[in-house]
């Protein structure tokens, strides 16, 4: 988590005087330089070889798809960057610094002294870490506006899939158990356990007085208590006292059943059966699916028409040329995502040096 925090701050800054020889990516105003790459490149390094721990082909497969990784990411924000400019988007400090705090009680750091020395250890400082911040609330103003003003759902639409797709809503049976153990410590034999197991089955159904039906066992330590186990979802038992169960009607308790600790007889009070829940139970959870969804397939269309509109000119360091073919890759849903993923696209072959649309400044 630490280190999702302060990733971001190894994003691309605007270009010192003496990087401008060093250009790898230009996008409409907006520039990414060698140094910009390399520093990035080393943060996400970092983090990859801290996931893989020790696993060796892990972690070479990650950095074989890494330069190009971190190039995606780059070209990426620089687009939405680039559009944020053109929006005429603006980070208060006071909006940077509620996002500090945020994330700083996230992270449970207490005093600025140890706020300061995690950055240290990660090689950033303050202004690179706000920097970073503005970028990252920037890209998300953009999104907000361009991308996710395309998704249009209605509650027509929510009810729809909830109908389509029963399935995903099912509650599980539900079956309110008890029970009580022979205990196999008890002293009793083999023999005795059995006998005794079958008459508690008996006064589990009979009995109304929990604690009268196994007050002189318990006293002399051969089963436990009555044990109220609750509404358990089926599926979620012993596979023993699964079967068992099955074969009970509602009142009705098992016979002996092995199992740990001794021999359990299990009672079944009230079965539940599945069901469908009720769409407004589920009605936010199935819009913020359906969010993700169209987001997921809006996202990459939208960046398509962003590249085209844009003046772009890219000219990446080695190892890093096949950094477009990740966008086609079925598998990475968001583009964005390498961000806080990284080495997690895969990458292909494309042309060393490109350029799309006009040299129109900031964006034809």
């Amino acid at each position: 988590m630490v280190m999702v925090f302060l990733m971001g701050a190894a994003m691309a800054r605007p270009a010192t005087a003496d990087t401008l020889n060093n250009i790898i990516l230009q996008i409409n105003s907006e520039i990414v330089t060698l140094a910009d790459y390399k520093e990035r490149y080393i943060t996400a390094e970092l983090e990859m070889r801290r996931q893989a721990g020790g696993n060796a082909e892990q972690l070479q497969q990650g950095l074989r798809h890494l330069p190009s990784t971190v190039m995606g990411a780059m070209f990426h924000e620089m687009l939405m960057l680039s559009r944020a400019k053109q929006l005429g988007e603006r980070v208060s400090d006071a909006e940077i610094d509620r996002e500090i705090d945020r994330r700083r009680q996230l992270l449970q750091i207490a005093t600025d002294d140890e706020f300061r020395r995690r950055l240290a250890q990660s090689g950033l400082t303050m202004e690179s870490l706000r920097e970073s911040i503005r970028q990252e609330i920037l890209i998300q103003m953009v999104m907000q506006q361009d991308v996710f003003s395309r998704i249009d759902l209605e509650e027509n639409d929510l009810r729809r899939v909830w109908r389509d797709s029963p399935e995903d809503f099912l509650i599980p049976e539900q079956r309110k158990l008890r029970e009580v153990v022979v205990l196999e410590d008890g002293g009793l034999s083999a023999e005795r356990m059995e006998e005794l197991g079958l008459e508690l089955q008996q006064r589990l159904i009979d009995e109304t007085d929990t604690e009268a039906i196994l007050s002189d066992y318990q006293e002399r330590k051969i089963t436990s208590g009555v044990i109220e186990l609750g509404w358990v979802e089926k599926g979620k038992l012993d596979s023993a006292l699964e079967t068992a169960v099955e074969q009970l009607e509602p009142g009705q308790a098992s016979a002996p059943i092995v199992g740990r600790g001794g021999l359990h007889v299990i009672h079944l009070l009230e079965r539940q059966n599945e069901a469908v829940l009720p769409f407004d139970q589920v009605k936010d959870r199935i819009y913020a699916r359906e969010r993700n969804r169209l987001y997921a397939r809006e996202l990459p269309i939208y960046l398509k028409e962003l590249e085209e509109k844009s003046y772009i000119v890219v000219r990446p360091p080695r190892g890093a040329e096949n950094f477009r073919d990740q966008f086609d890759d079925a598998e990475s849903v968001d583009p964005l995502s390498a961000l806080l993923n990284p080495g997690g696209a895969k990458a292909g072959d494309t042309s060393e040096e490109s350029s799309t649309g006009e040299d129109s400044g900031d964006g034809g």
